[in-house]
């Protein structure tokens, strides 16, 4: 809460007094000395002029004592206290325009440092923001810093994602070209064999091999899964090779490989 030093009205006994002897006169009263209100318009007060009978004095005192002397009257007392009244009656208007001015100016200055205070308070909650704004937008820079790295990561993992699919492409036209071969060829073969059962034409000899791998000419080895079949995985595709072989499909031992493997899978 903003605060001043609160201004001394005058009063009366501020003056000294000029008077010539005691004199009793009544106590200036709260109205004539008491401040106005802060927010009232001041009157405009002109420059004081000591006029009389068109001629200008140079004091209050003087002015009297010519109107005095222009009126007749002589005796001393009268105008002195004629003087005396005029001076209070002056004296009273002074300390009135005074402290209604001091009143105004302490109501003001008052408002002033209120107005500091809270302006001093705007600037600091200001502050305060601007100083979460700075580490909001630090930490946003930070993410933003990682989403790119994570970004340029990520692009060269595609790099090699699209590169692993194109080799994963050309290998899988391949299987899938030497698999149409060795269908043509079971085509043949089974076309071939039809014929020669029907001609009741001998096969060709083949190479002699352990009773475990020995195959029927006729006919590709059946497999009929883990738990239907008395051989196993393994061997069915040993028979396989083997039977590739003698039946003149392929001799390719890559051939012969993917074929397997695109079997066994």
């Amino acid at each position: 809460m903003a605060s001043g030093s609160r201004y001394a009205p005058l009063a009366e006994d501020d003056f000294e007094s000029e008077d010539p002897g005691p004199h009793t006169h009544p106590a200036p009263s709260l109205a004539h000395t008491r401040p106005a209100s802060p927010t009232a318009t001041l009157q405009a007060y002109p420059e004081i002029q000591w006029i009389y009978a068109g001629v200008e004095y140079d004091s209050l005192e003087n002015a009297i004592r010519a109107s005095a002397d222009s009126l007749g009257i002589n005796k001393q007392a009268y105008v002195d206290w004629a003087i005396f009244v005029t001076r209070d009656i002056t004296r009273r208007k002074v300390v009135n325009v005074y402290n209604v001015l001091g009143s105004k100016i302490y109501e003001h200055w008052n408002n002033f440092l209120n107005e500091c205070d809270t302006t001093h308070a705007t600037f600091k909650e200001l502050d305060t923001s601007m100083t979460g704004l700075h580490t909001k937008a630090d930490t946003a820079g930070n993410l933003a810093l990682k989403a790119v790295e994570e970004n340029k990561q990520l692009k060269a993992e595609l790099v090699t994602v699209n590169a692993d699919l194109e080799v994963l492409n050309r290998n899988n036209t391949e299987l899938v070209k030497w698999y149409k071969e060795l269908a043509a060829k079971f085509t043949q073969l089974e076309q071939g064999l039809s014929t020669r059962t029907t001609l009741g034409i001998s096969t060709t000899p083949v190479p002699v091999v352990s009773q475990a791998l020995r195959i029927k000419a006729s006919e590709p080895p059946k497999y009929k899964g883990n738990k239907g079949s008395d051989i196993t995985l393994e061997q069915w595709l040993q028979k396989m090779g083997l039977w590739f072989r003698v039946q003149n499909i392929t001799t390719d031992n890559d051939k012969i490989t993917l074929a397997l493997m695109y079997l066994e899978g």
